[in-house]
């Protein structure tokens, strides 16, 4: 496998978000990729970059008391195409928007960081006897985010 075939990998498993950038995050994967000899190596590279991440985080935190989530913990902000043409798909073939009656038709497709989200997200819509298209799929899912982080905030 060559560097080449390891980083169109990489990003494929990003759903394509990952860019060669002069800066930032890609910059750290495309750097490490680049001087990578095996695929264990971009591993150990990757490994180290995180770790120096959550030490600056933690850093940040103790000094100003301030919470700064990474963005694994941020967790998603936009619902997307991609998942959103995998969930429609399924509720078009069971005429629900239960997760339990539905999440097997694409649960396996979805990316591991996205997955919970988004199956509170459509038991938010049942339970709440609401619907979603096409045309209105994002600001659904921008009032479940707003509902979600209300309820955090009251409790």
């Amino acid at each position: 496998m060559t560097k080449k075939d390891l980083f169109g990998l990489l990003a494929q498993s990003q759903d394509g978000r990952l860019t060669d950038t002069d800066s930032g995050i890609d910059k750290i994967i495309v750097d490490a990729i680049e001087k990578a000899e095996t695929p264990e190596d971009v591993y150990d590279d990757l490994k180290y970059a995180i770790h120096k991440l959550q030490k600056a985080k933690s850093l940040l935190e103790s000094t100003t008391n301030i919470d700064v989530p990474l963005d694994g913990e941020l967790g998603l902000t936009k619902l997307g195409e991609r998942n959103y043409t995998l969930i429609s798909k399924a509720i078009k073939s069971e005429g629900s928007y239960n997760p339990e009656l539905i999440s097997c038709y694409f649960i396996e497709e979805l990316y591991i960081h996205e997955a919970d989200d988004i199956l509170e997200f459509l038991a938010w819509v049942h339970e709440n006897n609401l619907n979603f298209g096409r045309a209105n799929y994002e600001q659904t899912f921008k009032e479940f985010i707003v509902d979600r982080e209300n309820k955090k905030v009251t409790g």
